[in-house]
Parts: C-alpha cells; sequence; structure tokens
C-alpha cells in the first residue's frame, strides 16, 4: 500500500538574499566603508555577510548592529533581516513579538520574504495571536511576487482549508509553482496529489515524476514514495532492487522508510540485495552531488 503523507508545516523563515562565500575581503571592505558612511544597502550587505559567515567569522551580534542601521533606514531587507535574528535568537535575546514588528515593517513596503515571514508567524501565532486569515492574506501578496516559500504555504492554506475556503485544485495550483522552481516539498505534496487524485486527476506516472524530482533533492518522505511506487509497479515498472535503494535513502531519517526497507529486505535473494545496497550508494553519492551543485549556484546569485 502506497503512502500519502502530505507536508504540514511552512518553511524556515527566510533573510532573502545569499552572500556568495568566497567574497574577496577587498570588496568585503569598500562595502564596510560604503556602510560606515551610511549607505542603506551597504549596511544590509554588510549585516548578512557577518549573519551567514560568508568570507569572515560568522557574528549574529555584528549582523544584528547592520541590520539594525539598515532598518532604521527603512530599509525592507534590513528590516526582514533585524526580525530574522530576533525570531531566531541570534546576537540578540529571542523576542518573536520584536520579530514580528520588524516583519510587519517590512512587509508593508511590499517585500515578498518579510510577507512570507509575517504570514508565517501569523500561522504559527508566534509573537502574534494566531490568524489563518491573515497569514493567508501574507503568504499571497508573497506568492504572487514569484515568493517559492511562500507559494507553497498557500498551497497549503488552500489544501487544509486554513484562512480561506478549502480548494484542492487551487492548492495543486500553488504546489504546482512551486514545484517548477524547485521546492522539494511542493514537489512531494504534488506527487502526493496525483498518487491520490486530490485537486487533479489520479495518475501514477505523473505522481512518481514528482517523487523522483523531490526525491533527487533529498526528501525523504519523497524517497520512501518513490519507493513504494517501485514495490508496486504503479506509475514506474516493478523493480524491488530500485525500491530498496530509495527505501534505503529514506531510512536515515524516516522511520516509515525503516519499517518498508525490512519489509522488502526479507523478499530479496542475497544477490539483489547486494544489488539493492550498490545502487543505494550509487544514489546518495548522485544526490549529494546535485545538492552541493545546487548551493554552490545558489551562494553565487
Amino acid at each position: 500500500m502506497k503512502a500519502t503523507r502530505l507536508m504540514v508545516i511552512c518553511c524556515a523563515l527566510t533573510l532573502g538574499l545569499c552572500i556568495q562565500a568566497s567574497a574577496k575581503e577587498t570588496e568585503f571592505e569598500q562595502t564596510k566603508k560604503l556602510a560606515e558612511a551610511g549607505d542603506a544597502d551597504a549596511q544590509f550587505r554588510v549585516g548578512l555577510i557577518y549573519a551567514e559567515g560568508a568570507g569572515v567569522p560568522r557574528d549574529g551580534v555584528e549582523a544584528v548592529k547592520w541590520f539594525r542601521m539598515a532598518a532604521h533606514q527603512h530599509h525592507s531587507m534590513g528590516q526582514n533581516g533585524l526580525g530574522v535574528m530576533y525570531s531566531k535568537g541570534e546576537g540578540v535575546k529571542q523576542d518573536q513579538a520584536e520579530a514580528a514588528k520588524w516583519f510587519r515593517k517590512a512587509a508593508d513596503q511590499g517585500y515578498a520574504s518579510a510577507q512570507h515571514n509575517l504570514g508565517t508567524m501569523c500561522l504559527n501565532g508566534e509573537g502574534m495571536p494566531q490568524d489563518h486569515i491573515e497569514a493567508a492574506r501574507w503568504f499571497r501578496m508573497a506568492a504572487e511576487q514569484g515568493k517559492v516559500s511562500a507559494q507553497y504555504g498557500l498551497g497549503l492554506m488552500y489544501l487544509k482549508g486554513l484562512g480561506l475556503k478549502k480548494d484542492d485544485a487551487e492548492a495543486a495550483k500553488w504546489f504546482r509553482m512551486a514545484a517548477d522552481r524547485g521546492d522539494d516539498r511542493a514537489q512531494f505534496n504534488l506527487g502526493v496529489m496525483y498518487d491520490k487524485g486530490t485537486g487533479v486527476p489520479m495518475d501514477d506516472e505523473t505522481a512518481a515524476k514528482w517523487y523522483r524530482r523531490s526525491a533527487e533533492q533529498g526528501y525523504a518522505p519523497a524517497q520512501n514514495d518513490l519507493g513504494a511506487m517501485y514495490d508496486h509497479g504503479e506509475g514506474v515498472p516493478q523493480d524491488l532492487a530500485e525500491a530498496y535503494a530509495w527505501f534505503s535513502l529514506a531510512a536515515e531519517s524516516d522511520a516509515l522508510a525503516r519499517e518498508n526497507q525490512d519489509g522488502i529486505s526479507a523478499r530479496l535473494s542475497p544477490e539483489d540485495r547486494r544489488r539493492a545496497q550498490q545502487r543505494a550508494k550509487q544514489l546518495r553519492q548522485e544526490i549529494e552531488v546535485r545538492m552541493s551543485e545546487a548551493r554552490k549556484k545558489a551562494a553565487g546569485k
């Protein structure tokens, strides 16, 4: 029997930008001089460099200092950055209400990352009373600007009927937007929806395709469900060794996958089990390379 677990937790708060870790020291010093002269963009970038430890030792206190300088100049990214630091308690005492205050200032200026972060706090009732309607409103604002994590979040709101009328077709639409941009959780949820015929026509081949895209990014629930597709020959040719390999990867962090791995292991011959273990090793290496390349690409933006 196939597993069809939908992810229900929204993503983590985001700063919104990445700094290339290999930035030259002279570039940092030039940026810092601009920041010291009062340039808000430079103040934000210096804060981000310290927050991420990009080419300098990571320093939350310094990050907060520079984010605050930018924030007091009404710099939306600086305000959002300061909110993230307060929410995580990095470089400053954790204070969710203070985090929400800064997210709202940036969100009111139209900054998509802050809108997503504020929506997440409304959804979880952090720093403010829980309010699903407000959460959906902020997620929509960010999602319509192309914020992938907000598209995923809005899909969840439609799927669960939180803050708006439950609408599986709308949920699938927003999951697809995020999935097409590479969000592994949205890819998995879209796979589940095709698997079950929820909001979209039931289609095992399409379900397997989305499970695979998510699984290849290392997402354990998708690896488990792709293994189940191979186990039962649904959407893909039946292949017990391939099923074992995907269960094996997911089993490192997924209890259901560990059960599935044990169950299928008893059905494999010793030779097929050795082949499956080799396949799992190959898949693990391929995923590690793919994820490493993705991190480098993100850092270079």
